[in-house]
C-alpha cells in the first residue's frame, strides 16, 4: 500500500488553520445595524439666555397683571362716580340751562372780583356759585348737600355736629328774619294806611278806596290769621298724637306687668 508522504510543516499548518478558524453558521436574515442617537446638549451660553428669557417673560406677565388690575379699579371708580353724579340729578329739573346760568354767575363773580381785595377774590365766586346753584337747581343742590352731609356723618362726625349746629342756627336766623320782615311789612302797611286815613279825614278824598289799601291790608291780616291758626292746629294735633302714643305705650306696659 502506498502512502503519500507530506512534509511535516504541511501537517502543522493545516492543524493550526483548523484550530484558529472556527466554523460559523451564517444567518439568512439581514443583520440589524446599531441605532444612532444624537443627544442635544445646550451650551452654557444657551442656558443663560433661556433663563434670562424666562425671567423677562415672568416679569412682563406680573407687570401686565398689576397694571391691568389698576386699570380695572380705575374703571370701577369711574362707573361709581358716574352713577353717583347721575343720582344727584332731580327728575323734574333740566340741567342744560341751569348749569349754564350757574357757570355765568360764577364767571361774573370772578370778573367782578378781579380788581378787588384778596378775600373778595376768594369768597365772591364760590358764594355766587352756591347761591345760583340753590336758585336754578334747588332739588339737585339738596341732593348734593344730603350726600355731603352723609359723608361728614360717616367719616368726620365731629365736623358733622358743628355743621348741623351751624345749619340749625342759620335756619333759625332765616326764619327770624322772615318773621321780622313780615312784621316790618305789616307795620309799614299800617303806617301807610293810617297816613292815608289821616289825609282822607282832613281832605275828604276817598284815598283808601282809590288805592285799595284797606282791602289789601285786611286781606293780609286775614291770611296771616289763617296761617297762624293752621300752625296752631297742626301743633295741637301733633301734641295729641304724641300723648296718645305715650298713653298706649304705658297701657301696654301695664298689661305686661299684670
Amino acid at each position: 500500500m502506498l502512502r503519500v508522504r507530506l512534509p511535516r510543516r504541511a501537517y502543522l499548518g493545516a492543524a493550526t488553520a483548523l484550530a484558529i478558524t472556527p466554523r460559523e453558521k451564517l444567518s439568512i436574515y439581514p443583520e440589524n445595524e446599531g441605532q444612532l442617537v444624537l443627544v442635544d446638549t445646550p451650551s452654557e451660553l444657551e442656558r443663560r439666555i433661556g433663563s434670562v428669557r424666562e425671567s423677562v417673560a415672568h416679569t412682563y406677565a406680573d407687570s401686565y397683571a398689576y397694571v391691568q388690575g389698576w386699570v380695572s379699579k380705575w374703571i370701577a371708580i369711574e362707573h361709581a362716580v358716574e352713577r353717583r353724579i347721575k343720582s344727584f340729578k332731580a327728575p323734574d329739573e333740566v340741567l342744560t340751562p341751569g348749569a349754564l346760568y350757574i357757570g355765568v354767575a360764577t364767571l361774573s363773580g370772578s370778573i367782578l372780583a378781579r380788581t378787588r381785595g384778596l378775600p373778595t377774590r376768594f369768597l365772591l365766586p364760590p358764594t355766587l356759585f352756591l347761591l345760583s346753584f340753590n336758585h336754578f337747581l334747588p332739588h339737585t343742590a339738596t341732593n348734593v348737600g344730603a350726600y355731603i352731609s352723609d359723608l361728614e356723618h360717616t367719616y368726620v362726625p365731629r365736623a358733622a355736629q358743628f355743621t348741623d349746629t351751624a345749619a340749625a342756627h342759620t335756619q333759625m336766623t332765616r326764619e327770624m328774619a322772615k318773621d321780622k320782615a313780615r312784621e316790618g311789612r305789616a307795620v309799614l302797611e299800617r303806617g301807610v294806611v293810617q297816613a292815608v286815613g289821616a289825609v282822607q279825614e282832613s281832605t275828604g278824598l276817598k284815598l283808601r278806596e282809590a288805592l285799595g289799601l284797606g282791602r289789601t291790608f285786611g286781606e293780609d291780616v286775614v291770611k296771616a290769621a289763617e296761617v297762624r291758626g293752621r300752625e296752631a292746629v297742626e301743633k295741637v294735633e301733633e301734641g295729641a298724637k304724641e300723648v296718645k302714643t305715650v298713653v298706649e305705650e304705658k297701657a301696654e306696659e301695664a298689661k305686661k306687668l299684670v
